[in-house]
């Protein structure tokens, strides 16, 4: 058995800060068949061009589009976005721009809410 106390005076891991490139997926609509179509195509012919490259969903066009509506935020079916992307061999971490209740469901589908810079 391992001594505790042992752990506790020597360090068994570190926090440090990174700094990771990561994708922007800027969506355009919140309809997934349409997003779905529109990847599809464009990556018909490099099915593995992003080799799981780590994606954040940047909502703030939706969040502008619903805005200048003066509409509310659309509904995402976050779990289905993310199988979308990842379909496209992304792996969706977070989201950023948004509203309250697109953070909630984006939670929820299990991705973070990132406090970063919108595009």
């Amino acid at each position: 058995m391992a001594d505790v106390s042992a752990a506790r005076t020597k360090a068994v891991f570190e926090f440090k800060s990174a700094t990771l490139p990561l994708i922007a997926v800027i969506l355009k609509t919140a309809d997934l068949d349409v997003l779905a179509e529109a990847l599809d195509a464009q990556l018909a012919d490099s099915p593995d061009f992003f080799e799981q490259e780590p994606v954040v969903i940047d909502l703030s066009l939706l969040q502008e589009q619903a805005a200048q509506a003066d509409a509310p935020a659309p509904e995402i079916d976050f779990g289905a976005l993310r199988s979308l992307l990842a379909r496209h061999q992304t792996q969706p971490i977070a989201v950023r721009g948004g509203s309250p209740e697109q953070h909630a469901a984006a939670r929820e589908a299990g991705l973070s809410v990132a406090a970063m810079p919108s595009a």
